[in-house]
């Protein structure tokens, strides 16, 4: 089989899980060159704090989240067997501003799912280091104010109270300081469930432990 010939049914590869959900709304770019459910390398956490450093240098509302917030807040550490980093925006603009930055920086894309030409969500690699940037948006079609993230995985969306997405409550772990949800730990019950503080010593698919997923 010619070079060209593997290009080729690796760029037909490429589309065809792009647009396999494609009726449903979704166009969802996948593509690392590693396991992507591998731990995340050592010096990880230096990683994270060069990237909290540069979004409060550009004011840029966001949070730690998710199971990077789990173990800092838990274990004053990232959880061992944790595979990304995870961030939340509250829109897709900052993109605009961050992508560049962090191509220049060596980063690239493996991951990118749209909602009806909206980002949902954008996955960074370098280094086998995984960093996953989340949109959060206000959803106002439910009685009560929610923030909601849509993904694939999903029969549904992610809904949160948008009392946790106020951005401007500050944490502090090591020597960085970096913003996450307001009531850390009611958030995190309210994500992992009341048994958030038991550490697990393996990671379970996101699916099995999101408490947040509802349909429609």
């Amino acid at each position: 089989m010619t070079n060209y010939l593997r290009k080729c049914i690796f760029v037909t590869k490429l589309a065809r899980n792009a647009f396999k959900d494609f009726r449903n709304g979704y166009f969802d770019f996948f593509y690392f060159p590693f396991d992507i459910n591998e731990p995340l390398p050592k010096g990880s956490i230096e990683c994270l704090r060069d990237i909290v450093k540069l979004l409060n240098s550009w004011t840029i509302p966001y949070f730690v989240t998710d199971g990077t917030i789990l173990g800092l807040v838990r274990d004053n550490r990232l959880i061992p067997h944790d595979t990304d980093l995870d961030i939340s925006l509250l829109s897709a603009l900052p993109l605009i501003r961050l992508l560049p930055h962090f191509i220049s920086k060596g980063w690239k894309i493996g991951r990118l799912i749209m909602y009806r030409f909206k980002v949902q969500q954008l996955v960074l690699y370098r280094s086998n280091v995984v960093l996953d940037f989340t949109i959060w948006r206000p959803d106002s079609q439910y009685d009560v104010t929610f923030h909601y993230h849509r993904v694939p995985e999903v029969n549904g969306v992610r809904r949160q109270e948008s009392i946790y997405y106020e951005w401007g409550q500050q944490y502090q772990t090591y020597d960085f300081v970096y913003y996450s949800h307001p009531n850390i730990e009611k958030w995190l019950a309210q994500r992992y469930g009341q048994s958030w503080q038991t550490p697990k010593s393996l990671k379970e698919s996101w699916t099995n432990e999101a408490c947040d997923i509802y349909n429609g």
